[in-house]
């Protein structure tokens, strides 16, 4: 607690109160978890209201390829370009959420995982949306890729300081162990609310 000073009477500061009052260093991580896994399950969640909105990907009855190697033609690659986002778009949504996960739970490895996730689905989403409205000229499903790619390609860059952090500042081995400790001090707190909620 704050004790009074000899000289002027202001209140003095304890070693404990320093320590109690020292930043979390891995705080950063924890936040960019959250944020991992609100834009994974956007992705996830919304892939195909996402992609339904460039209009790119539905085609008309009569114009289905015969075959699926046919899409890969100049006529109907805008469409394929965007069916792949879609397929990327879920996967990548996935993968995010994970990366989320593990930074949330402060895993080691899990900023360097979320800056390969982010940056692979970053490139590929710039790349397709660089081919539709460049050369395709699809403007819609282009755009969407860019956003995508905009939005994963700044998410690389906090994702790499986490890196630097759980690097400097790696989480106990026994961060996310049960100890018998922990199981025994949950049960009496348990028991505890029990009996003040009559439980």
């Amino acid at each position: 607690m704050p004790q009074e000073s000899s000289a002027g009477g202001s209140p003095s500061t304890s070693a404990s109160d320093h320590q109690s009052l020292e930043p979390y260093p891995r705080a950063f991580v924890v936040s960019l978890g959250l944020w991992f896994q609100a834009v994974g399950s956007v992705m996830f969640f919304g892939a195909c209201c996402i992609w339904s909105m460039s209009g790119t990907w539905v085609a008309p009855i009569d114009d289905v390829p015969a075959r699926w190697l046919d899409y890969l033609s100049t006529e109907h690659r805008a469409r394929a370009l965007t069916a792949l986002n879609i397929v990327v778009t879920v996967v990548g949504g996935l993968a995010m959420i994970g990366a989320g996960i593990g930074m949330y739970g402060e895993r080691r490895r899990s900023g360097i995982l979320g800056v390969v996730v982010s940056g692979i689905l970053a490139v590929i989403f710039l790349v397709t949306a660089t081919i539709l409205v460049f050369v395709d000229g699809e403007w819609g499903a282009g755009l969407l890729a860019g956003a995508l790619g905009a939005i994963l390609g700044l998410l690389t860059l906090p994702a790499m300081h986490a890196a630097s952090v759980l690097s400097r500042f790696p989480p106990p081995p026994d961060l996310n162990d049960v100890t018998p400790e922990f199981m025994e001090r949950y049960r009496r707190e348990r028991d505890e609310r029990r009996k003040k909620y009559d439980l």
